[in-house]
């Protein structure tokens, strides 16, 4: 149960009520703020239980509570409790406005009577609809924030395949980027010596990394520039 409406008054300030079973239940702890009751549980245990109700609301830092809800005969207890002047005023305004409302439209149009209510009013709307925009930003941003995440996943996922590829090519001696002594010799069926591309790597300090070979056990593969630059051959073109 919840369907909370919040009356406003300048003097009483909030009070929040519920229907159960059509009929206008009252939040305990806003009536014993306005008319002065400090102790809530001892008046709870003067009311009738029948007309006692938990409810769940929205505390001032957004948690979710249970609260006491009074019906119409127990707000009457209350009121006749209070030794505060103004304790019938308030039960005026409730059996003038608050229940007329009520029963009319099972709300209350919260119509501001004076100009500072109004502009309260009117700073709750602002607050309200900034918070809501607020939240609709922030979901747009998550939303993005994710969007990016696996867009930068999967692009990463394909350079790592990328490389893996690449690197399955060096060690097959297949790659356009290196290329064995062994491997250009059997594809252009031409011999080559490799101490002038050996010789060029070190000097221009190119990597010449290592693959298996089954006779020799490892061999060395040597660079595309090399390979153009010694011999005009284009690794591109031949693998």
């Amino acid at each position: 149960m919840s369907n909370l409406t919040i009356f406003k008054n300048e003097d009483f300030g909030d009070v929040r009520t519920t229907l159960v079973d059509n009929q206008p239940y009252f939040c305990l702890a806003d009536v014993c703020r306005i008319l002065d009751i400090k102790n809530v549980s001892n008046c709870k245990d003067r009311l009738k239980k029948d007309g006692v109700v938990n409810n769940d609301v929205i505390d001032s830092l957004g948690r979710r509570q249970v609260a006491n809800f009074i019906n119409e005969s127990n707000l009457y207890k209350c009121i006749f409790q209070s030794r505060q002047p103004y304790a019938e005023k308030f039960q005026d305004w409730v059996t003038e406005e608050v229940f007329p409302q009520i029963r009319k439209t099972g709300g209350y149009s919260c119509i501001p009577r004076s100009y500072p209510e109004a502009l309260r009013l009117y700073a709750d709307e602002v607050e309200r609809r900034e918070l809501a925009e607020k939240e609709t930003q922030k979901a747009i941003r998550e939303k993005s924030w994710i969007g990016r995440r696996r867009e930068a996943t999967a692009m990463n996922t394909a350079s790592q395949k990328s490389k893996e590829v690449e690197k399955l090519k060096r060690e097959l001696d297949k790659s356009k980027e290196f290329a064995s002594i062994k491997a250009a010799e059997i594809r252009l069926k031409s011999k080559f010596d490799w101490k002038p591309l050996r010789n060029y790597c070190t000097s221009h300090e190119l990597e010449m990394p290592k693959i298996f070979d089954a006779n020799y056990g490892s061999v060395r593969t040597y660079p595309a520039e090399a390979w153009q630059a010694i011999y005009g051959v284009d690794l591109k073109e031949l693998f």
